[in-house]
Parts: C-alpha cells; sequence; structure tokens
C-alpha cells in the first residue's frame, strides 16, 4: 500500500479545516477506515457507526453512489461531532463536490 499525501485531504473539524498532521492523526489512532456503501440511511448509518465508535473506529468514508449518503454523513457528524472525522467518497463531478462541501464534511 502507498503512502496518502495528506495534503489532499479535505478534512474539517468543528467547521474548520483539518491540517494534514490531525488528519494522520485520526486515520493512526483508528487505524482502520469504515467506507460505508449501499443501503445506509440516517437511521441505519448511526447505528452501524456507534458499534463501531465502540470499537474504537472512528474514521467513516460514505460514498455519494449510496442511499442518502449526504443525509447519513451529516447525522453521524451531528451524532458523533468531533469523536469521528466523516468524508464523502465517489465524488464524481464539480456538481457533486460542491454538494459534498456544502454538506460539511471533515
Amino acid at each position: 500500500m502507498g503512502a496518502i499525501p495528506l495534503t489532499a485531504l479535505w478534512l474539517r473539524v468543528r467547521g474548520q479545516f483539518m491540517d494534514a498532521q490531525t488528519a494522520y492523526e485520526y486515520v493512526e489512532r483508528g487505524g482502520l477506515m469504515a467506507g460505508m456503501r449501499g443501503r445506509f440511511p440516517p437511521e441505519v448509518a448511526l447505528r452501524v457507526v456507534r458499534v463501531l465508535v465502540e470499537e474504537g473506529i472512528n474514521v467513516f468514508e460514505f460514498t455519494m453512489n449510496s442511499e442518502q449518503a449526504l443525509e447519513a454523513m451529516q447525522a453521524a457528524k451531528r451524532e458523533f461531532g468531533a469523536d469521528v472525522c466523516a468524508g464523502m467518497g465517489t465524488v464524481l463531478d464539480t456538481e457533486t463536490a460542491a454538494r459534498v462541501l456544502d454538506a460539511g464534511p471533515d
């Protein structure tokens, strides 16, 4: 597995963009990143995220090709705040990227 260029990460904590070192620390502390792809409406996403957070996983990638991805990511951020790092993957165009950024990923 190759190195991840941390300067390319779009991560925010408490409304401010996260610096590369802080992003790295989230990933390092969690050890894993959970991919949230598929049928994860907000209520299901919250149950899954809750279990994973209890087990020490705190980095989540929701995917735009999933049902209600933006709403699920926002629900996770509201519920767990700075305890999780939640981002969005499978962003394939600029219009979608703008919607994702407006939704407040980390």
